[in-house]
Protein backbone atom coordinates (compact mmCIF):
# COMPACT_ATOMS: atom_id res chain seq x y z
CA UNK A 1 0.00 0.00 0.00
CA UNK A 2 1.54 3.06 -1.33
CA UNK A 3 1.80 5.89 1.82
CA UNK A 4 0.18 9.29 1.23
CA UNK A 5 2.55 12.11 1.16
CA UNK A 6 2.97 14.51 3.68
CA UNK A 7 1.42 17.63 3.13
CA UNK A 8 2.78 19.96 6.22
CA UNK A 9 4.13 22.67 5.22
CA UNK A 10 7.64 23.68 4.53
CA UNK A 11 9.33 25.57 7.60
CA UNK A 12 10.60 28.84 5.60
CA UNK A 13 14.49 30.28 7.31
CA UNK A 14 13.83 33.44 8.49
CA UNK A 15 15.09 36.30 6.45
CA UNK A 16 18.28 38.08 7.31
CA UNK A 17 17.84 41.96 7.67
CA UNK A 18 20.06 42.42 4.29
CA UNK A 19 17.73 40.19 2.48
CA UNK A 20 14.57 42.35 3.94
CA UNK A 21 16.11 45.05 2.32
CA UNK A 22 16.78 43.85 -0.92
CA UNK A 23 13.17 43.00 -1.13
CA UNK A 24 12.12 46.43 0.20
CA UNK A 25 14.18 48.22 -2.55
CA UNK A 26 12.08 46.23 -5.11
CA UNK A 27 8.64 46.39 -3.67
CA UNK A 28 8.96 49.72 -1.71
CA UNK A 29 7.41 50.42 1.49
CA UNK A 30 3.29 50.80 1.76
CA UNK A 31 2.89 53.96 3.82
CA UNK A 32 -0.74 53.74 4.43
CA UNK A 33 -2.12 53.15 7.87
CA UNK A 34 -2.62 48.95 7.05
CA UNK A 35 0.52 48.85 5.43
CA UNK A 36 2.42 50.14 8.69
CA UNK A 37 0.27 47.97 10.62
CA UNK A 38 -1.43 46.17 12.42
CA UNK A 39 -0.81 48.57 15.48
CA UNK A 40 -0.93 48.90 19.24
CA UNK A 41 -0.53 52.01 21.36
CA UNK A 42 2.76 51.32 21.66
CA UNK A 43 3.79 51.04 18.65
CA UNK A 44 2.27 54.38 17.50
CA UNK A 45 3.95 55.46 20.50
CA UNK A 46 7.08 54.16 18.54
CA UNK A 47 6.72 56.11 16.02
CA UNK A 48 5.96 59.00 16.98
CA UNK A 49 8.89 59.22 19.40
CA UNK A 50 11.47 57.65 17.47
CA UNK A 51 10.78 56.82 13.29
CA UNK A 52 14.38 55.18 13.34
CA UNK A 53 13.60 52.81 15.82
CA UNK A 54 9.99 52.54 14.02
CA UNK A 55 11.86 51.67 10.93
CA UNK A 56 14.24 48.71 12.88
CA UNK A 57 11.78 47.36 15.08
CA UNK A 58 8.15 47.01 12.76
CA UNK A 59 9.97 47.68 9.21
CA UNK A 60 12.75 45.49 8.56
CA UNK A 61 12.59 43.59 11.90
CA UNK A 62 16.37 44.16 12.98
CA UNK A 63 17.81 42.29 15.84
CA UNK A 64 19.38 44.26 18.37
CA UNK A 65 23.34 43.32 18.67
CA UNK A 66 23.38 43.18 22.72
CA UNK A 67 20.99 40.82 24.22
CA UNK A 68 17.93 42.61 25.94
CA UNK A 69 18.91 43.42 29.87
CA UNK A 70 16.71 42.06 32.41
CA UNK A 71 16.02 44.80 34.37
CA UNK A 72 14.78 45.07 38.04
CA UNK A 73 11.96 47.31 37.68
CA UNK A 74 10.61 45.27 34.55
CA UNK A 75 10.36 42.37 36.68
CA UNK A 76 8.94 44.00 39.69
CA UNK A 77 6.25 45.31 37.45
CA UNK A 78 6.06 42.15 36.31
CA UNK A 79 5.64 40.52 39.43
CA UNK A 80 3.33 42.80 40.86
CA UNK A 81 0.94 42.30 38.34
CA UNK A 82 1.05 38.70 38.04
CA UNK A 83 0.38 38.72 41.95
CA UNK A 84 -2.66 40.53 41.19
CA UNK A 85 -4.06 38.64 38.87
CA UNK A 86 -3.93 35.89 40.62
CA UNK A 87 -5.01 37.62 43.97
CA UNK A 88 -8.41 38.97 41.62
CA UNK A 89 -8.65 35.32 40.11
CA UNK A 90 -9.80 34.10 43.73
CA UNK A 91 -6.47 33.06 45.00
CA UNK A 92 -5.65 34.03 48.71
CA UNK A 93 -2.74 36.23 48.73
CA UNK A 94 -0.57 34.12 50.66
CA UNK A 95 -0.81 31.53 47.91
CA UNK A 96 -0.92 34.25 45.19
CA UNK A 97 2.72 35.65 46.35
CA UNK A 98 4.34 32.05 46.69
CA UNK A 99 3.15 30.72 43.34
CA UNK A 100 4.56 34.00 41.77
CA UNK A 101 7.91 33.74 44.29
CA UNK A 102 8.40 30.77 42.20
CA UNK A 103 7.52 32.15 38.70
CA UNK A 104 10.21 34.89 39.23
CA UNK A 105 12.91 33.46 41.52
CA UNK A 106 15.62 33.64 38.85
CA UNK A 107 14.81 36.87 37.64
CA UNK A 108 14.86 38.95 41.42
CA UNK A 109 16.72 38.23 44.28
CA UNK A 110 15.53 37.56 47.86
CA UNK A 111 16.49 41.36 48.65
CA UNK A 112 14.53 42.54 45.70
CA UNK A 113 11.63 40.32 46.57
CA UNK A 114 11.52 41.88 50.00
CA UNK A 115 11.90 45.33 49.10
CA UNK A 116 9.68 45.63 45.82
CA UNK A 117 6.94 42.95 46.13
CA UNK A 118 6.56 42.07 50.16
CA UNK A 119 6.49 45.84 50.74
CA UNK A 120 3.35 46.53 48.20
CA UNK A 121 1.37 43.11 49.89
CA UNK A 122 -0.64 45.80 51.97
CA UNK A 123 -1.50 48.16 48.77
CA UNK A 124 -2.42 44.98 46.69
CA UNK A 125 -4.62 43.42 49.74
CA UNK A 126 -6.40 46.79 49.97
CA UNK A 127 -6.78 46.88 46.33
CA UNK A 128 -9.01 43.46 46.55
CA UNK A 129 -10.75 44.62 49.23
CA UNK A 130 -11.79 47.62 46.77
CA UNK A 131 -12.91 46.08 43.75
CA UNK A 132 -15.13 43.68 46.95
CA UNK A 133 -16.60 46.52 47.95
CA UNK A 134 -17.35 48.29 44.79
CA UNK A 135 -18.83 44.97 43.55
CA UNK A 136 -21.41 45.13 46.29
CA UNK A 137 -22.15 48.63 45.73
CA UNK A 138 -22.36 48.76 41.68
CA UNK A 139 -22.97 45.15 40.36
CA UNK A 140 -20.34 43.35 38.73
CA UNK A 141 -20.90 41.51 35.79
CA UNK A 142 -17.84 39.75 34.94
CA UNK A 143 -14.04 40.56 35.92
CA UNK A 144 -11.90 40.48 32.57
CA UNK A 145 -7.83 40.48 33.13
CA UNK A 146 -4.62 40.80 30.73
CA UNK A 147 -7.57 40.98 28.15
CA UNK A 148 -6.31 40.95 24.52
CA UNK A 149 -7.90 42.51 22.10
CA UNK A 150 -8.04 42.74 17.88
CA UNK A 151 -10.08 44.57 15.60
CA UNK A 152 -10.16 45.07 11.92
CA UNK A 153 -9.68 48.00 9.57
CA UNK A 154 -13.45 48.63 9.99
CA UNK A 155 -13.17 48.16 13.65
CA UNK A 156 -14.92 45.26 13.85
CA UNK A 157 -13.50 42.11 15.95
CA UNK A 158 -11.04 39.65 15.26
CA UNK A 159 -8.37 37.59 16.35
CA UNK A 160 -5.25 39.39 18.08
CA UNK A 161 -2.86 37.68 15.38
CA UNK A 162 -5.46 37.35 12.98
CA UNK A 163 -4.18 38.42 9.32
CA UNK A 164 -6.91 40.98 9.30
CA UNK A 165 -5.91 42.61 12.52
CA UNK A 166 -5.07 46.46 12.09
CA UNK A 167 -5.30 47.44 15.79
CA UNK A 168 -4.69 45.50 18.81
CA UNK A 169 -3.63 45.48 22.83
CA UNK A 170 -3.64 43.95 25.87
CA UNK A 171 -5.57 45.50 28.67
CA UNK A 172 -4.61 44.35 32.19
CA UNK A 173 -7.90 44.94 34.04
CA UNK A 174 -11.72 45.44 33.18
CA UNK A 175 -14.92 45.40 35.31
CA UNK A 176 -17.97 45.17 33.22
CA UNK A 177 -20.74 46.56 35.70
CA UNK A 178 -24.30 45.00 35.23
CA UNK A 179 -25.84 48.86 34.01
CA UNK A 180 -23.77 48.29 30.57
CA UNK A 181 -20.84 50.40 31.79
CA UNK A 182 -17.18 49.31 32.15
CA UNK A 183 -14.59 50.48 34.58
CA UNK A 184 -10.50 49.61 32.86
CA UNK A 185 -7.68 49.82 34.85
CA UNK A 186 -4.02 49.44 34.03
CA UNK A 187 -1.71 48.61 36.95
CA UNK A 188 1.81 50.40 37.00
CA UNK A 189 4.38 49.81 40.02
CA UNK A 190 6.87 52.91 38.96
CA UNK A 191 4.60 55.61 38.71
CA UNK A 192 3.45 58.33 41.38
CA UNK A 193 -0.69 59.56 41.12
CA UNK A 194 0.62 63.14 41.42
CA UNK A 195 1.08 62.72 37.83
CA UNK A 196 -1.90 62.94 36.86
CA UNK A 197 -3.09 61.43 33.85
CA UNK A 198 -1.69 63.47 30.89
CA UNK A 199 0.82 60.53 30.21
CA UNK A 200 -1.59 57.69 29.72
CA UNK A 201 -4.71 59.50 28.78
CA UNK A 202 -4.22 58.55 25.10
CA UNK A 203 -3.20 54.85 26.05
CA UNK A 204 -6.64 54.99 28.06
CA UNK A 205 -9.01 56.21 25.69
CA UNK A 206 -7.64 53.53 23.51
CA UNK A 207 -8.49 50.57 25.93
CA UNK A 208 -12.03 52.52 25.77
CA UNK A 209 -12.54 52.25 21.85
CA UNK A 210 -11.32 48.46 21.79
CA UNK A 211 -13.13 47.09 24.30
CA UNK A 212 -16.48 48.82 22.66
CA UNK A 213 -15.62 47.91 19.05
CA UNK A 214 -13.66 45.02 19.79
CA UNK A 215 -15.65 43.26 22.79
CA UNK A 216 -18.84 44.45 23.10
CA UNK A 217 -20.68 47.40 22.67
CA UNK A 218 -21.00 49.15 26.66
CA UNK A 219 -23.18 52.09 27.66
CA UNK A 220 -19.86 53.75 28.79
CA UNK A 221 -16.71 53.68 30.02
CA UNK A 222 -14.10 55.31 32.39
CA UNK A 223 -10.52 54.34 33.13
CA UNK A 224 -7.37 55.16 35.15
CA UNK A 225 -4.41 54.04 36.28
CA UNK A 226 -3.39 51.53 39.96
CA UNK A 227 -0.35 53.03 41.11
CA UNK A 228 0.43 49.54 42.54
CA UNK A 229 3.64 50.70 45.26
CA UNK A 230 1.75 54.05 46.34
CA UNK A 231 -1.79 51.81 46.64
CA UNK A 232 -3.72 54.62 44.57
CA UNK A 233 -6.10 54.81 41.84
CA UNK A 234 -6.68 57.89 39.78
CA UNK A 235 -9.54 57.87 37.44
CA UNK A 236 -10.60 60.19 34.33
CA UNK A 237 -13.81 61.40 33.39
CA UNK A 238 -16.59 59.34 31.64
CA UNK A 239 -17.40 58.79 28.40
CA UNK A 240 -20.16 57.73 26.97
CA UNK A 241 -20.83 55.38 23.55
CA UNK A 242 -21.22 58.49 21.50
CA UNK A 243 -17.84 60.25 22.63
CA UNK A 244 -15.99 56.91 21.86
CA UNK A 245 -17.70 55.95 18.51
CA UNK A 246 -17.60 59.65 16.98
CA UNK A 247 -14.57 61.14 18.82
CA UNK A 248 -12.18 58.68 20.66
CA UNK A 249 -11.97 56.68 17.43
CA UNK A 250 -11.56 59.62 15.23
CA UNK A 251 -8.71 60.44 17.24
CA UNK A 252 -6.99 56.88 16.75
CA UNK A 253 -7.15 57.24 13.17
CA UNK A 254 -6.24 60.52 12.79
CA UNK A 255 -3.16 60.10 15.49
CA UNK A 256 -2.15 57.26 13.10
CA UNK A 257 -2.46 59.11 10.27
CA UNK A 258 -0.39 61.74 11.71
CA UNK A 259 2.44 60.17 12.62
CA UNK A 260 2.71 58.51 9.29
CA UNK A 261 2.12 62.18 7.14
CA UNK A 262 5.00 63.47 9.59
CA UNK A 263 7.50 60.86 8.23
CA UNK A 264 6.76 61.05 4.75
CA UNK A 265 7.11 64.98 4.97
CA UNK A 266 10.50 64.56 6.47
CA UNK A 267 11.44 62.41 3.60
CA UNK A 268 13.22 59.61 6.07
CA UNK A 269 12.80 57.61 9.41
CA UNK A 270 14.28 60.17 11.43
CA UNK A 271 16.47 58.79 15.07
CA UNK A 272 15.03 61.40 17.53
CA UNK A 273 16.64 61.41 21.06
CA UNK A 274 14.55 61.44 24.17
CA UNK A 275 14.12 60.23 27.81
CA UNK A 276 13.93 56.59 26.00
CA UNK A 277 16.96 56.10 24.57
CA UNK A 278 18.58 54.77 27.80
CA UNK A 279 15.91 52.20 27.88
CA UNK A 280 15.92 51.18 23.54
CA UNK A 281 16.89 48.09 22.46
CA UNK A 282 19.19 49.42 19.55
CA UNK A 283 20.97 51.82 22.17
CA UNK A 284 24.23 50.04 21.51
CA UNK A 285 24.29 50.64 17.77
CA UNK A 286 23.18 54.18 18.43
CA UNK A 287 25.97 54.87 20.63
CA UNK A 288 28.42 53.73 18.07
CA UNK A 289 26.90 55.29 15.62
CA UNK A 290 26.13 52.66 13.52
CA UNK A 291 22.44 54.15 12.84
CA UNK A 292 23.63 57.58 11.10
CA UNK A 293 23.95 55.30 7.40
CA UNK A 294 20.83 53.16 8.84
CA UNK A 295 19.33 56.84 9.01
CA UNK A 296 20.87 58.13 5.54
CA UNK A 297 19.38 55.38 4.21
CA UNK A 298 16.19 55.36 4.86
CA UNK A 299 15.76 57.99 2.24
CA UNK A 300 15.26 55.55 -0.47
CA UNK A 301 11.78 54.44 -0.11
CA UNK A 302 11.15 58.15 0.00
CA UNK A 303 9.84 59.60 -3.34
CA UNK A 304 12.17 62.43 -4.44
CA UNK A 305 9.99 65.30 -5.64
CA UNK A 306 11.50 68.63 -8.03
CA UNK A 307 10.96 72.17 -6.50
Amino acid sequence: MEQSKSTSPVKKAKKTSEEIITDLEETGIDFSPVGLGPWSHSKLKVLKNCPLKFYLQYVIKQKPEAEPEISVITETGKAAHRILEFVLGGKEIGRAYAATREEYRKTLTDEQWEENIVSVEYNIQRFKEKIDGFEKAHGIKRILQELRIGVTKDWEPTGFFSDDVYFRGVIDLVIQLKNGDVVILDHKYGTVSAMGLRNFQDQLNTYKVMFHKGVEKIVGAQSGIHHIKEGEIVLDTYADSDEIEESLLGRIEFSIQGAIDQVQELGFFKHIAGNGCKYCDYRTECKAGKLKEQEKATKKWFEIKKI
